[in-house]
């Protein structure tokens, strides 16, 4: 989330299992190592996909003056776009490529996927956890992930990775393999609603 809003490229050094978490994390292009606060929870909105929402995501900043702790507001469903709203889209139409409703779609290019490699392959291994979430070991036995085709469903054209990475709402296609050789289709929606940090993203993954 942080990394999208700020175009930064921290990662994370350690897990905590905490809804409220505290982490550190490292920008390799900066040599650059902070604490971040987190708030990231499983949503129960949707009972057709794995549902994640982050809440907060940021730099840990100084000890706020006692009597001065800001106010941490929930998700606001009712602000996300109509159309990204409901169940999850089963996969791509057939003539999506020729499409004139108010959803247009744009494949990304090997060379945008290899650039934006970090965050997809994240959209990727959400899509597989929603699979492989009661086997830890076959989960993680699956990775590396290998991306394939990648298609994003938006309410505008957009015509560039730089347009994809700005948009607040969007459905992307992902057709990946694991390392065992089996060929998955992962579906994630992210939505956001207005207020800075806060980030939805909804999961779903079948072969």
């Amino acid at each position: 989330c942080y990394n999208l809003e700020k175009g930064t490229h921290f990662e994370r050094l350690g897990l905590p299992r905490d809804y409220d978490q505290t982490l550190e994390a490292r920008d390799p292009a900066r040599n650059y190592t902070c604490r971040f606060e987190t708030n990231v929870r499983l949503a129960t909105e949707n009972k057709d996909c794995f549902h994640v929402v982050t809440t907060r995501c940021r730099p840990l900043p100084p000890p706020p003056p006692p009597g001065e702790d800001g106010f941490q507001c929930g998700f606001d469903t009712l602000s996300v776009d109509e159309l990204f709203k409901g169940n999850m889209p089963d996969w791509l139409p057939d003539d999506y490529a020729t499409s004139t409703l108010l959803l247009q779609y744009y494949e990304m290019k090997e060379s945008e996927v290899e650039q934006a490699k970090e965050w997809l392959h994240l959209y990727a291994e959400l899509a597989l956890y929603t699979k492989k979430q009661t086997d830890p070991f076959m989960f993680e036995r699956s990775k590396p992930l290998e991306l394939g085709k990648v298609v994003v469903q938006t309410r505008g054209v957009v015509d560039s990775l730089k347009e994809v990475e700005l948009l607040d709402n969007a459905v992307f296609f992902i057709t990946f393999k694991t390392s065992c050789g089996d060929v998955w289709k992962g579906i994630i929606r992210r939505t956001r609603d207005g207020i800075p940090e806060h980030l939805s993203l909804e999961a779903k993954c079948f072969m």
